[in-house]
C-alpha cells in the first residue's frame, strides 16, 4: 500500500498524469492546474466493534 501511495505521490510531486490500475483495468488523470485535496477519517461499524476508514479524494 505504500509503495502504491509514494508512487502516486511521486507522480503528484512531478506534475505527471497519474495512472491508478485495478486488475485489466486503469484510468488516468491528468493533474488540473489547482487541484483540490481532501483527506477523511471516518468511524464506522457498531460501537462495541467501530472500524476507522480513510478517504483520500483528489479533484
Amino acid at each position: 500500500m505504500a509503495s502504491y501511495l509514494r508512487n502516486v505521490a511521486d507522480n503528484l510531486e512531478q506534475r505527471d498524469a497519474v495512472t491508478l490500475k485495478s486488475g485489466s483495468e486503469s484510468v488516468t488523470m491528468e493533474l488540473p492546474a489547482r487541484p483540490t485535496f481532501e483527506v477523511k477519517a471516518e468511524r464506522e461499524g457498531p460501537t462495541d466493534r467501530p472500524g476507522v476508514s480513510i478517504e483520500f479524494e483528489l479533484e
